[in-house]
């Protein structure tokens, strides 16, 4: 793929990133955590339930967790940082030895590695054959805290099993889906594909978040949004010139329908961000219109 073939010219170049750029980075990640770990307490409440607890303004300070008096991400943030890991990796591979697949090949091993912190507990990970551990690309198996279970979600658990029981090896995940799901465990994710890669074309990155979503969400309104949602982030995070939000999310529509294009479901998709847009300007809006 493209993506893969031109990583490294443009990490050459990544010393002059501006602190600026740096922040919104940082920004992206910490951001979507803290909200992770805001809502996380709240998770599989009904909405009159959480009324009834935290008031008519709903929960707005962090739950604690009462043993380490911190607030606990969950699966979501887990699973962005396994992401992270997975292209970091990549990229190493790629400088130390020259050559480079695509990023969600790496991706996909580094959520092998997350997928071992569902099913056990890091003192019985410390206990693992050196020869099994050496199968592992994330560093992230070096921290205790994220051998935790933080309500996986099922879909990511299972196509996560399957496709290391069939060992089935490939760097198109759209070309072979794993299963129909459309849930939103591909999406919330895929963050990181956006802000790794400043210098990449959009159009390859959202392909890749797209591929990245459908490792464990076969179904294309599963990876689809991916594509928007990783869009979005570059042109905020990197922008070639000033863009308003609307217009970046119009952007992202028209190439997301441009790459999708002859997809049963597109229209769907298309039909949702209209949706979305016409809500923003004006809160009363007819959602069945």
């Amino acid at each position: 793929m493209v993506i893969a073939a031109t990583i490294g010219e443009e990490r050459k170049g990544d010393g002059a990133m501006s602190d600026e750029i740096r922040n919104r980075i940082r920004g992206c990640l910490l951001g979507g955590a803290a909200g992770d770990a805001l809502g996380y307490a709240i998770e599989f409440r009904k909405e009159d339930q959480i009324f009834a607890k935290y008031g008519k303004t709903g929960i707005t300070e962090y739950e604690l967790d009462p043993k380490s008096g911190k607030a606990v991400i969950s699966d979501d943030t887990q699973m962005v940082l396994f992401t992270a890991n997975g292209l970091l990796y990549g990229d190493t591979r790629g400088a130390l030895r020259g050559i480079q697949g695509p990023p969600c090949t790496y991706v996909a091993k580094a959520y092998e590695d997350w997928l071992l912190t569902q099913s056990m507990n890091y003192a019985e990970y410390g206990i693992m054959p050196e020869e099994q551990k050496k199968k592992r690309v994330s560093w992230l198996m070096d921290v205790p805290e994220l051998f935790k279970r933080r309500a996986p979600g099922n879909t990511c658990l299972s196509a996560l099993e399957q496709r290391r029981s069939e060992r089935e090896v490939t760097d198109d995940y759209l070309r072979l889906p794993i299963n129909t799901s459309k849930g939103c465990g591909g999406i919330m994710r895929v963050a990181p594909i956006a802000l790794a890669y400043p210098k990449q074309n959009p159009e390859d990155i959202d392909i890749e978040a797209a591929q990245i979503s459908a490792i464990t969400h076969g179904h294309s309104l599963g990876y689809m949004p991916s594509a928007v949602l990783a869009h979005i982030l570059q042109r905020i995070v990197f922008p070639e010139k000033e863009m308003s939000l609307k217009e970046i999310v119009l952007e992202a529509k028209a190439v997301t329908e441009r790459l999708f294009r002859g997809d049963e479901h597109l229209n769907t998709l298309l039909m949702i961000i209209d949706r979305a847009v016409r809500l923003s300007e004006n809160g009363d809006a007819d959602l069945d219109n």
